[in-house]
């Protein structure tokens, strides 16, 4: 009787087990998780916008980044403050997006959602 119990419970949780992984892949486009970094394609810098800490704006984002995807699409980017609070950029990447717009580089954004839809950046690729 004891092993026709460990057996049912083996086998509850094996099927269980499967049940659970056949619903994970059951769709072949699953929704990325909110702490999943997303990574852009390659874009153009049209305009970076720095906040010091005296702006109104600051608490808001302490800065903006808006990259051209061709056509008319951009999308605004940001980082820290309020929309983004703890992704902040140190002042070097904060340099480097500047030298990037003056030198026409292209740039691939990573991002991890923020609050009321913001998207804010974690990360930066330069190309030529």
């Amino acid at each position: 009787m004891k092993y026709l119990i460990s057996v049912l419970i083996a086998l509850m949780f094996c099927a269980g087990a499967a049940s659970a992984q056949q619903r994970q892949y059951t769709s072949p486009v699953q929704p990325a998780p909110r702490t999943m970094d997303v990574v852009a394609p390659f874009g153009v810098i049209q305009s970076v916008v720095i906040n010091e800490p005296s702006s109104n704006e600051f608490s808001s984002f302490h800065g903006l980044l808006n990259v051209s995807y061709g056509g008319n699409q951009t999308v605004l980017y940001r980082w820290g403050g309020s929309s983004c609070p703890g992704r902040n950029l140190r002042e070097m990447s904060q340099k480097m997006l500047q030298d990037a717009l003056a030198n026409n580089l292209k740039v691939r954004v990573q991002t991890k959602n923020g609050a009321g839809g913001s998207l804010c950046i974690v990360g930066v690729e330069y190309a030529r």
